[in-house]
């Protein structure tokens, strides 16, 4: 039988691109599971590039917001692919369950059927 302390749980938040971080409900779920034994990591997409112009840019074309730069407040996105990112996380981590909020937008629904099918056919 799976001890407590062995059974590792994978998150993954498929969010829009440079949008809204972290959610607290799944903050709140991933320290709960912490604090009795088990082992959470999280795979975020907020930071990966797959979105011609992403929701925040499009708040700076409706006036919503102004003009501003992630790099001048040193936020990058990642350079490496999305898809390979998780394939590794899930083969290095090893979860025994997978779980997962998302935000459909656009390429959202995409993304997620791409990286199913990717974890399917490990």
């Amino acid at each position: 039988m799976l001890n407590v302390k062995d059974f590792r749980v994978l998150f993954i938040y498929l969010n829009t691109e440079m949008a809204t971080l972290v959610p607290i409900n799944l903050s709140v779920l991933a320290l709960c599971l912490r604090k009795n034994g088990f082992e959470v990591e999280l795979f975020d997409t907020t930071y990966y590039k797959w979105e011609e112009i992403n929701f925040e840019q499009k708040k700076v074309e409706l006036l919503q917001l102004r003009l501003f730069s992630y790099e001048e407040k040193g936020v990058h996105y990642k350079d490496s692919d999305m898809h390979e990112d998780l394939v590794k996380k899930v083969n290095e981590f090893k979860p025994h369950l997978i779980g997962g909020l998302l935000v459909l937008k656009g390429s959202g629904l995409f993304c997620l059927v791409n990286a199913t099918n990717m974890l399917l056919n490990m």
